[in-house]
């Protein structure tokens, strides 16, 4: 598996995917193993108490977790994720994710995320797990 050409495909497929990129992720680091992805607070993200709604903390963290699952070399589906909610995303420039796998099995994967604002404060904590399709990411040359 060439890594390098499955991480430009999943680079590729991030920009074309419309709702991933109506967060305004900017990816700063993206590894098999760790992710780096960062997000603006934008008026529109805000829930009714002012801070960035639940959905797209959420979101976030699902969509970076399942881009470092493709790095496997397959496409990867969401099985589970649990975020708990810790503090409130407000009085911040961005929020910071940060993704690490910690397990991958022959089928299943799974990831450590965490959310912070900018003084690095930790806003939420959570897992996610990934089941490995037979789908590839890149077919391998014949």
């Amino acid at each position: 598996m060439n890594i390098d050409k499955v991480k430009l495909t999943m680079l590729e497929f991030l920009k074309k995917d419309d709702f991933a990129n109506s967060l305004g992720m900017e990816i700063i680091e993206l590894t098999p193993d760790y992710g780096y992805v960062r997000i603006p607070l934008k008026k529109q993200y805000l829930n009714p108490y002012d801070s960035m709604h639940g959905g797209i903390l959420y979101s976030i963290a699902d969509i970076v977790a399942g881009t470092i699952g493709c790095l496997c070399g397959n496409y990867v589906s969401t099985i589970s994720g649990t975020l708990n909610y810790l503090e409130p995303a407000l009085n911040t420039t961005y929020v910071h994710c940060y993704v690490e796998k910690i397990r991958e099995g022959k089928h299943i994967l799974f990831f450590d995320v965490v959310l912070k604002n900018d003084d690095e404060t930790v806003l939420d904590k959570g897992t996610f797990s990934f089941f490995k399709l037979d789908k590839k990411v890149c077919e391998e040359p014949s």
